[in-house]
């Protein structure tokens, strides 16, 4: 039914998720000293303090309860004191995509949204041809800690993705973690490294001030903004502090060849193949790699999707071969490779016919319910049009899963610019009411410039999304593409085969005699009800 004017769909409710229980409450003490144990002596025992550089302590309480009692705090051991909640580690950022909002105000909507705890409404704009050009992309900040799965924007249900900012970099020092009002350090230019002067005017040589890397202090590409943008991540979805966020992840990439400075420090390698998966493989050349893949074994089902096949293998539990069946487009090579799906002849899986001018495959597979799965590489070269990319999905049964190498860039899922291909991907997967599973990580490797991008991309229908966890591969397996991997979000494997029955082998002389069946129970029309009635 139409809506009339700017009438919202809202007035819904949260739906999914909790509020965490994780409180902050921010002391105000300057450089004034208090004995440790006087705050416990005053509000009971606490979860953790922290003494911040400023002289102000960061409590973190175990009720709201204690919350309250210590906001009413006015002085500890006669020394005044404020107490306030944290501003933002008591509360949380998302992103929701409606397009049905697109043309309301973000005071209407906030006021709408405003039961379910959502404090703040943001629109996303990006910039093209110099112009800020609004979306339908919210940020939304929620006045409690824990993000909620979905909310309901009246009969719409929105999922809530997790509002991932780019590192905070100083544009003073050039220094990550500090704005230029808080920065102690000396004038740099974001481009030379040099101090003294702004990079506004400059032309020397460029060079990194964190990474000493020939490349300005400001770009994407640096393995310091993006370990920085590893510690964000971390931040944001964890709703921790930005100090914890740091040491988790040096703790992560501390080993030698997991991090983006690792792999940029590797040898180049030969990249004439492509990543190979055992469910899916993007413009690669499958019958040349068949032979390798005789001697693989599987034990769960994260192993169908994307789950690389050269390199080091780990060892499995057990010896058993597993056999594969493999599913491609035409016979005829062609210069970009192709596409081709493995599937794994432990689960039930048949081919699907398309009828479609793009480079694109796809199989029906019962993991545990039936689902499409559909490979496709859209060269980088080729013209594509929107119709083709609509045309296929209407070809695709329900629930499916869209996966490959699409060659767009898009602010959506972490590329820095968007381009037409982007821009004509994002308005695919929003007139299919799609949802993509990409969260801005980079999962192709450009040799001869020896960056990060994201082209490969996971799309899905709607009622998949809350089943799957998505991951990109830490290792390039010889290639020049990341793996993609989809796993069922609990990790259980409960597919089995359906049950088969040999008639050949039945004793029908032996069955005839011992089943008491008579013509009146199967002289119904209905044959469902005559096998009840036989059976029952």
């Amino acid at each position: 039914m139409p809506r009339a004017g700017n009438c919202l769909p809202l007035l819904g409710s949260v739906v999914g998720g909790a509020v965490g229980t994780r409180i902050f409450i921010f002391l105000c003490m300057g450089r004034r000293k208090v004995y440790p144990l006087t705050l416990s002596a005053s509000v009971g025992e606490i979860k953790t303090t922290r003494k911040l550089r400023s002289g102000d302590l960061l409590v973190e309480v175990s009720s709201p309860k204690q919350a309250k009692q210590i906001i009413k705090l006015k002085s500890l051991s006669n020394i005044p004191i404020s107490a306030q909640s944290h501003g933002t580690l008591n509360s949380s950022k998302g992103v929701i995509s409606v397009g049905e909002l697109f043309n309301d105000t973000v005071e209407h909507i906030l006021e709408e949204l405003r039961p379910q705890s959502v404090k703040q409404v943001q629109r996303i704009s990006i910039r093209r041809d110099g112009k800020l050009i609004p979306t339908k992309h919210l940020i939304l900040t929620f006045s409690k800690p824990k993000l909620p799965q979905h909310i309901m924007a009246g009969y719409i249900r929105c999922p809530v993705r997790p509002y991932i900012p780019n590192p905070l970099r100083c544009y003073k020092c050039q220094r990550f973690g500090h704005s230029k009002p808080n920065c102690r350090g000396s004038l740099t230019c974001a481009r030379c490294a040099v101090t003294g002067h702004e990079s506004n005017d400059c032309t020397a040589k460029e060079k990194c001030v964190n990474c000493k890397g020939d490349h300005p202090s400001f770009s994407c590409s640096c393995p310091s903004w993006k370990m920085e943008k590893a510690v964000v991540t971390l931040k944001f979805k964890n709703n921790i502090s930005y100090p914890e966020a740091r040491n988790l992840v040096k703790a992560r990439i501390s080993p030698a060849g997991t991090s983006y400075v690792s792999v940029l420090k590797q040898p180049l390698v030969n990249n004439e193949t492509q990543t190979i998966g055992i469910l899916i493989c993007a413009h690669c050349s499958a019958a040349d790699n068949q032979s390798n893949l005789a001697t693989l074994s599987t034990d769960t089902d994260s192993d169908l999707i994307a789950s690389p096949i050269k390199g080091k293998h780990p060892k499995r539990k057990n010896n058993k071969a597993l056999t594969l069946k493999c599913v491609k487009q035409g016979t005829v090579p062609t210069p970009s490779g192709g596409v081709c799906i493995l599937t794994s002849n432990s689960y039930p899986s048949s081919p699907l016919s398309l009828r479609t001018p793009l480079q694109a495959v796809a199989v029906q597979v019962h993991i545990r319910t039936l689902v499409t799965v559909c490979c496709i590489y859209l060269p980088s070269h080729d013209v594509i049009s929107l119709d083709d990319l609509n045309a296929l999905v209407d070809q695709l049964p329900a629930p499916f899963l869209l996966i490959g190498d699409f060659n767009g860039h898009s602010t959506l899922w972490g590329s820095d610019c968007t381009n037409s291909c982007g821009r004509q991907i994002e308005q695919f997967i929003s007139d299919n009411c799609l949802c993509l599973l990409n969260e801005n990580e980079k999962t192709y490797f450009h040799e001869p410039t020896r960056t990060f991008h994201c082209l490969d991309l996971a799309i899905c229908s709607p009622s998949l999304l809350p089943m799957l966890n998505f991951r990109v591969g830490g290792d390039l397996y010889n290639s020049d593409h990341f793996p993609l991997e989809d796993s069922y979000a609990d990790s259980a494997c409960v597919t089995q085969r359906p049950q088969r029955y040999l008639f050949q082998r039945a004793d029908w002389a032996a069955f005839r005699q011992l089943a008491v069946i008579t013509e009146t129970m199967v002289v119904s029309n209905d044959i469902d009800e005559a096998i009840k009635t036989v059976t029952d």
